[in-house]
């Protein structure tokens, strides 16, 4: 009796195993030295950017109380101005943002008009009492100044 020689799909399936072990063999080996040659970062030292290293983390009153920020937001979107009223204390900062996909021309009463890009904003001081109303021309609201 004799041997068959082995079925061709035989010899290809050997050979493709053959080469996925050389290859995770090979990636291995080669993913070991490149791990072992990159440096490691060390933590900054604080100390030498001049920060003191005993000062005390951050507060959130930190925060507010460097910030010039805003008190209140009005936002503009494709359905118009959110909100449309809007009560407030004298001195007191509103923000108009563009939340739409178009330029908004912001129109506020006894003030040039401001042209806003999408999510540009334009803010506000309100210095004294009354009425301010606010437009893109078509749509609008109004504050008011306690």
């Amino acid at each position: 009796m004799s041997m068959s020689p082995a079925h061709p799909i035989h010899r290809y399936l050997l050979w493709l195993v053959l080469l996925v072990i050389a290859l995770v063999v090979i990636a291995f080996v080669f993913g070991q030295n490149l791990i072992l040659s990159v440096p490691v970062a060390s933590a900054p030292d604080p100390s030498a950017s001049g920060f003191p290293i005993d000062a005390p983390e951050p507060v959130a009153s930190d925060y507010v109380d460097n910030q010039h920020g805003f008190q209140y937001l009005v936002l503009y979107t494709e359905s118009g101005f959110s909100p449309e009223t809007l009560i407030i204390a004298s001195g007191e900062t509103v923000r108009f943002t563009n939340g739409s996909s178009r330029e908004l021309t912001l129109s506020l009463t006894g003030e040039r008009p401001e042209i806003l890009g999408h999510a540009s904003y334009f803010e506000y001081v309100f210095p004294t009492p009354g009425d301010y109303v606010y437009t893109d021309g078509i749509d609008g609201g109004m504050i008011t100044v306690k």
